[in-house]
């Protein structure tokens, strides 16, 4: 799909910060909406599971919604990504689970890249100066979405209540599903799916869906560190 194509046909723009059940997200709803996934950051990645990408295709026997052409990924800010005649859902997830995902991903699983080389660099300095660096960025990214978003999908709430919780936030980015479909993306998509048989909570550093859990954050922050995050907190109870 090229660039002029997402500038032309509106699309369910999934918005987040990286680390934050992004790609699960995209999947559940590409399969709920019957749309075609699209990474925006990266056109030319797919899934790698076979099964994945026939679920993701957009081909299933159910209708998909009028004049949306994909679910598509993105963690870039609104000014580099053409959204303005799509629907935005923007996914947010608890800032100290993502800086652990994130602190994760930086040290396990990033081959190169000007972030990864950063994040590491800052470490030089302690924990602190990481958690600082990422609790600017992480607001920066919600502040600037805030305007653009129909609907927010809360990581932590998809978790706990299910299809009811997700068919609601679709409703509200008016996207009409029956709650029994969420039903089945969820069981189709479950951790233990995606991860090949762990279940959740049992950690593979070097996996892409590494740990499946919430509140993993208090495992890896003391209460300095915690303390840290006030600003982040503060900046997502209001959207």
């Amino acid at each position: 799909m090229q660039l002029t194509d997402l500038e032309h046909k509106p699309g369910v723009w999934l918005v987040g910060y990286p680390r934050s059940g992004n790609t699960w997200i995209n999947f559940l709803c590409s399969y709920c909406l019957n749309l075609p996934f699209h990474d925006f950051d990266d056109p030319s990645a797919v899934p790698v599971r076979d099964w994945v990408r026939t679920a993701v295709a957009g081909k299933h026997a159910w209708q998909a919604p009028q004049g949306l052409h994909a679910v598509i990924k993105t963690h870039k800010l609104p000014q580099e990504a053409p959204h303005q005649n799509g629907r935005v859902i923007y996914l947010q997830r608890d800032p100290r689970d993502v800086f652990v995902s994130h602190a994760h991903f930086l040290t396990h699983r990033a081959k190169k890249g000007r972030k990864r080389f950063f994040f590491r660099a800052l470490s030089l300095g302690g924990k602190n100066w990481q958690i600082r660096w990422f609790v600017k960025q992480w607001q920066t990214h919600l502040r600037a979405w805030q305007p653009h978003t129909h609907a927010t999908i809360h990581y932590e709430r998809l978790r706990h209540v299910g299809a009811t919780y997700l068919t609601q936030c679709l409703r509200q980015a008016g996207l009409e599903i029956p709650e029994s479909r969420a039903h089945e993306a969820l069981e189709f998509f479950k951790f233990e799916k995606m991860s090949e048989g762990r279940k959740s909570g049992e950690a593979d550093q070097k996996s892409f869906f590494r740990r499946g859990t919430v509140g993993d954050w208090s495992n890896h922050l003391n209460e300095s560190e915690q303390s840290l995050f006030a600003p982040a907190l503060s900046a997502a109870a209001m959207m």
